[in-house]
């Protein structure tokens, strides 16, 4: 399991059909209130969740769900 940073979207697209770890999309800033372009996501429909707009703590909120999975795993 891991927290990727998304900024790069575009470039690690074509990782993710081989990655087989689950992946939470984070964006800092709520993107569907930014521009078009931004609203364009190739990793949300491979992700198991997305966090978006709640600033660095959609990090934190990812990172306690990633603990609690595998926690869930044990």
């Amino acid at each position: 399991d891991g927290i990727r940073d998304v900024a790069v979207t575009g470039v690690q697209t074509c990782a993710l059909p081989i990655f087989k770890a689950p992946v939470i999309e984070v964006h800092i800033s709520n993107v569907h209130a930014r521009e078009d372009f931004r609203k364009i996501s190739y990793v949300s429909a491979k992700s198991v969740g997305s966090i978006v707009g709640l600033g660095l703590k959609g990090y934190a909120l990812a990172t306690e769900w990633f603990i609690a999975k595998a926690g869930a795993i044990q």
